[in-house]
């Protein structure tokens, strides 16, 4: 089983697209958010960032399943993480340290920050698959 699929199961979102897609738009309950902070080393306020989300919000969240919206952020944060372990070869240290840097081909943004939008989250994607390429200069 590849990385993606394993992390994804860990942190209970499907992974079967269209699955994914039904949960996505029902919205992911907030076992997916503690998940994540238990499988990952990624920090709370981090998560709360890059869902770009206020503390009252999630505090809703914990008796309400997250909206359609912040699920698929929520999505997109596990996504890109795992696309970033994958190039840095499984170690996960290593990419959340790579996550948290100010990345020059990111105009030095760092991309954790980026993820709150599906714009910049194509733009860490991008940056990643020039790097896995070697098109970065």
């Amino acid at each position: 089983m590849r990385n993606d699929r394993i992390l994804m199961e860990k942190v209970g979102i499907p992974t079967d697209e269209l699955s994914l897609h039904e949960a996505i738009g029902k919205g992911l309950p907030y076992s997916v958010f503690s998940n994540i902070l238990s499988e990952t080393d990624i920090q709370q306020n981090e998560l709360i960032d890059s869902l770009a989300i206020s503390p009252s919000a999630l505090q809703q969240a914990e008796n309400r399943n997250f909206t359609q919206c912040e699920s698929d952020k929520l999505y997109r944060i596990v996504n890109i993480l795992t696309i970033v372990i994958d190039y840095f070869n499984g170690d996960q240290k290593d990419a959340l340290r790579w996550l948290r840097s100010n990345v020059k081909g990111l105009a030095y943004k760092r991309p954790i920050d980026l993820v709150s939008s599906s714009v910049g989250t194509q733009m860490v994607k991008d940056l990643i698959g020039k790097l896995e390429h070697g098109t970065f200069v």
